[in-house]
C-alpha cells in the first residue's frame, strides 16, 4: 500500500497531478498513487491568499486577492509565491503614497476622478452591492460619452446634455435585445454621478459639485400594492397547509417586515427563539444580496436597517420546527453539510437560499394559492398596513421595525395606503357629526315618457 503523498515543504505550495481514474474518469487529486510512488510526479502550485488591496498585474482594486501560479520545483514555487506577495506589497504601499498625494485635477479625466471617488466610496465600507450599482452605472451611462472628458470641464450642461441622451438609445437597446431605460434609471444614475462628485469636493479635486441642482426628472413614486389582513392569512394558511419548505421565512417576512436580503442573510445568532427578540446587526455578512447574479454577504442596505425586534409567538414556533427540520437535514447530509455562518434558511447541503431562488418560491405558491399577486418586497409593504389598519401601530411604531431612517420615509409609502383604518376613521368622522334627525335621503327619480321625472317612491 503506498504512502500518501507528502505536503508541500513550504507554506502554500503543494503538488498536484491531472491523473484519472480510468474507469470512472475523477481526477484522483492528492490520493493520486503516483505522487507518493514518484517525487517527480505532477507540477508544484503555489497560491498566496491576501486581504484587500491593489492588484499588481491589473492595477485594480480587489476586495481579496489570490495569485497563484505553478513551478516546476518545490524551491521555485516557494519563490514565486513569495515574489508575488511582495509585489502586492510593493502596490499597497505605492497606492498608500498615491492617495496621499491626491489627485491632480488638472491631468484627470473624468474617468480617471470617477475611479478615485470610487475607491473613496470603498474605504468609507459602501456595501458591495451598491458600489456595483454604481459602477454599472457609469460603465453604461456615463463614461462612454464623457470618461476622457477632462474633469474640469465638467459642468452641469454637459451632464444635463449626457442624462438626455440616455432614453434616446432605447431603440438601440432593443435592436439588441437589451432591456430599456426609463426616467426611474435617469433619475438614479444621477444620483450616483452626484454622490461621486461629492467625494470629489470634499477631496478637492473640483471645486464645486455640477450635478447639483440640475432639476432631473424626479420619477414618480407609485402606490406599493400590499395585502390585506385577510389576504396574508389566506397564504400563510396555504404554506401551512402544503407545509413549504420556506414557512418559516414567509412567516419572518410578514411578521417582522424585513427585506429580502435580510431574511436571506438571517442567521440563528441574530434571534432568540424562546423570547422572539431577534437583531440584525451592522456589520460585513448580515445580509444577502444578489451582484451580477450571484449571491453575495454585504452589510444592511442603511444604518438604520441595522435594528432590533420581537417576532410573534407563531413566528417562533415556526422558526422552531425550521430549527428541527434543519438539524434532520444535516445528519442526513453528514459530511456533504456546510453551514459555518449559521444561516436560518438553507438548503438540503446547508448552502443558503439563492434570494433570487426565494422570489421564485414566492410567485409560484402564489399562484397555486390562487391569491392576488404581489412582488414579494410588497409583503414588506403589506407587513407595514396591516400593522397600521389594525391600530396596533402608528408611523413611530412602523418606522422602527421596518428600519427607516426617518418617519417621512414611512409616511412616503404608507399614508392613504391603509383602506381598513382610512374607513374606519371615515366613519368616526361621520359619527362625531351632531345630527338631531337620521339622514334624509330624497327618493330616487327616473325619466317619465312625456320626458319628465316620476318618483320612484309613491
Amino acid at each position: 500500500m503506498t504512502s500518501p503523498p507528502k505536503k508541500g515543504r513550504f507554506p502554500g505550495v503543494t503538488r498536484r497531478c491531472g491523473c484519472a481514474d480510468p474507469d470512472t474518469r475523477k481526477k484522483y487529486g492528492p490520493a493520486c498513487p503516483k505522487l507518493a510512488a514518484n517525487p517527480r510526479h505532477g507540477t508544484w502550485h503555489w497560491r498566496a491568499e491576501l486581504g484587500a488591496g491593489i492588484d499588481p498585474q491589473t492595477g485594480e482594486w480587489k476586495e481579496r486577492r489570490r495569485p497563484s501560479g505553478t513551478a516546476e520545483t518545490a524551491t521555485k514555487a516557494r519563490d514565486d509565491r513569495q515574489k508575488a506577495i511582495e509585489e502586492c506589497r510593493e502596490a499597497d504601499v505605492a497606492h498608500a503614497e498615491k492617495v496621499a498625494r491626491g489627485p491632480d485635477p488638472e491631468v484627470l479625466t473624468v474617468r480617471e476622478a470617477l475611479a478615485h471617488a470610487m475607491q473613496a466610496k470603498k474605504v468609507q465600507g459602501k456595501a458591495h452591492g451598491t458600489l456595483v450599482l454604481y459602477q454599472g452605472h457609469l460603465d453604461s451611462h456615463i463614461l462612454p460619452d464623457l470618461g476622457d472628458l477632462p474633469i474640469t470641464a465638467l459642468d452641469a450642461p454637459t451632464l444635463r446634455a449626457c442624462y438626455a441622451a440616455i432614453p434616446s438609445k432605447n431603440e438601440i437597446r432593443r435592436a439588441a435585445k437589451k432591456q430599456t431605460v426609463s426616467t426611474t434609471t435617469v433619475h438614479a444614475v444621477h444620483r450616483t454621478v452626484r454622490a461621486l462628485l461629492s467625494e470629489l469636493v470634499r477631496d478637492g479635486v473640483i471645486p464645486y459639485n455640477p450635478g447639483k441642482g440640475l432639476g432631473v426628472e424626479t420619477p414618480r413614486r407609485k402606490r406599493p400594492k400590499t395585502w390585506d389582513a385577510k389576504t396574508a392569512g389566506a397564504f400563510l394558511d396555504y404554506v401551512d397547509q402544503c407545509d413549504d419548505e420556506l414557512r418559516a421565512l414567509w412567516y419572518l417576512a410578514l411578521d417582522a417586515g424585513s427585506r429580502r436580503c435580510e431574511y436571506c442573510g438571517f442567521r440563528w445568532s441574530y434571534i432568540d427563539l424562546e423570547t422572539g427578540h431577534f437583531e440584525i446587526p451592522q456589520e460585513p455578512g448580515a445580509t444577502l444580496v444578489v451582484v451580477k447574479s450571484k449571491p453575495e454577504p454585504s452589510r444592511p442596505k442603511t444604518e438604520g436597517s441595522a435594528r432590533a425586534g420581537v417576532v410573534s409567538e407563531a413566528t417562533r414556533e415556526a422558526l422552531k420546527r425550521h430549527r428541527r427540520v434543519q438539524v434532520a437535514q444535516q445528519l442526513t447530509a453528514g459530511e456533504v453539510w456546510s453551514n459555518p455562518e449559521g444561516y436560518v434558511f438553507t438548503r438540503a447541503d446547508g448552502s443558503p437560499w439563492h434570494p433570487e431562488a426565494v422570489s421564485r418560491r414566492y410567485r409560484t405558491l402564489v399562484r397555486r394559492a390562487k391569491l392576488p399577486y404581489i412582488p414579494l418586497k410588497n409583503l414588506r409593504h403589506s407587513s407595514a398596513t396591516i400593522g397600521l389598519d389594525a391600530g396596533v401601530e402608528d408611523m413611530e411604531d412602523v418606522s422602527r421595525r421596518l428600519g427607516h431612517s426617518s418617519t417621512t420615509i414611512t409616511r412616503m409609502f404608507y399614508v392613504g395606503h391603509t383602506p381598513g383604518r382610512a374607513a374606519a376613521q371615515s366613519e368616526a368622522r361621520s359619527a362625531a357629526i351632531p345630527r338631531h334627525a337620521p339622514p334624509h335621503h330624497p327618493p330616487h327619480h327616473t325619466a317619465g315618457d312625456d320626458g319628465g321625472t316620476v318618483s320612484a317612491i309613491k
